[in-house]
């Protein structure tokens, strides 16, 4: 893996919303490829010395060759919206997932033009990136949670994302009406959680 597989990671999703802030970060040098252990932690986004957007070698590593550059792609996506949002945690999370989504419902659909692939004249075959139905299980529950409006609901399944470090009570008592809504399933989904572990 190299600075080139970065470029192709973000050239796969050029159009998003999140690119530019992405590009900045690649010229500054600022994504970088680290072992950060488990395979479970795909990347991290943090302000620090060194590279603040990493991708985890040991997560591509464990993936077979075909879905890299497609998970390269997810992965830039979802740490490159944390690098550019300024929301509270949770709602930093719940945003950095919905796009990397549709990106996922783009790939396992018709798949993507890979601007990578396609040289200068005379140019050579180029490709078109494809996730296979059902090569990112993790991604397919997401799809479906937010198909069925319940993506907040999913990530709270998520043990960490009920700590207090992204719901603690300064949250749950703000009172921005535009919220209201998804502190409301929040805390129902929590209580759930809580509910379903005590019987």
């Amino acid at each position: 893996m190299n600075r080139d597989d970065i470029q192709h990671g973000i050239l796969l999703f050029q159009y998003s919303h999140t690119v530019q802030r992405s590009w900045n970060l690649d010229r500054s040098n600022e994504i970088g490829f680290h072992n950060l252990g488990r395979a479970s932690l795909h990347g991290t986004w943090q302000v620090r010395a060194g590279h603040n957007l990493r991708i985890n070698t040991a997560y591509l590593d464990s993936l077979p060759t075909t879905l890299r550059l497609g998970a390269r792609s997810l992965l830039l996506v979802h740490e490159g919206i944390h690098a550019t949002v300024n929301f509270t945690k949770l709602y930093d999370e719940l945003a950095a997932r919905i796009l990397p989504i549709h990106d996922f419902r783009e790939l396992s659909g018709p798949g993507v033009f890979n601007e990578a692939s396609d040289p200068p004249r005379p140019g050579q075959r180029t490709e078109i990136a494809r996730l296979p139905p059902g090569s990112m299980p993790s991604f397919d529950r997401q799809s479906e949670a937010l198909a069925r409006d319940q993506l907040i609901d999913h990530i709270l399944s998520i043990e960490t994302y009920t700590r207090s470090r992204y719901v603690n009570p300064q949250w749950i008592g703000s009172d921005q009406d535009t919220c209201n809504l998804i502190r409301i399933r929040v805390i129902s989904s929590i209580l759930a959680q809580y509910t379903c572990t005590s019987v």
